[in-house]
């Protein structure tokens, strides 16, 4: 009987120790932009909903990065060891004003098991949006042209 229990110890202190509190694992399934159809002078935002494997990562940092027409939003993560028990998370990123045109997005999701470690990439999600002009702007843009097309007919 001693046996047994001196063979069971290790073994559950194991098992708990590396099932129950191994390293987690960071996953995206959906970003969203904010407003769904941004104008032009619209303040943009970035939503990222995910899910944690584990209870336990914070958010240590984003970095936003803007590039031509091409964003990328890096997310970094430490797992502080919980239950393994699933856990969705949401992060927004205000991003501001863009210029009009089509954007291509890139959310990458990075995780580590202590502040000793370095990151690990564990998840990319891409997306595409297009930010369009105000409708007063075109607006102005067609009673503008109008206006010009008059003139130059009753010359």
């Amino acid at each position: 009987m001693k046996k047994t229990i001196r063979l069971f110890v290790p073994i559950f202190v194991f098992t708990l120790c590396f099932t129950n509190y191994a390293y987690s694992e960071v996953s995206i399934y959906d970003v969203q932009i904010i407003p769904e159809h941004p104008m032009q002078n619209d303040v943009i935002e970035i939503k990222v909903l995910g899910m944690f494997s584990h209870i336990g990562p914070s958010l240590d940092e984003s970095i936003y990065t803007p590039f031509n027409k091409q964003l990328q939003l890096d997310l970094f993560f430490t797992d502080h060891a919980g239950p393994t028990i699933p856990e969705p998370w949401t992060h927004v990123e205000e991003i501001g004003t863009l210029v009009l045109g089509n954007y291509d997005l890139t959310v990458e999701a990075y995780c580590r098991s202590s502040p000793e470690f370095d990151y690990v990439l564990k998840d990319t999600i891409y997306s595409d949006f297009t930010v369009v002009p105000e409708p007063t702007s075109i607006l102005i843009l067609t009673l503008g042209a109008l206006f010009i097309r008059y003139r130059s007919k009753s010359n």
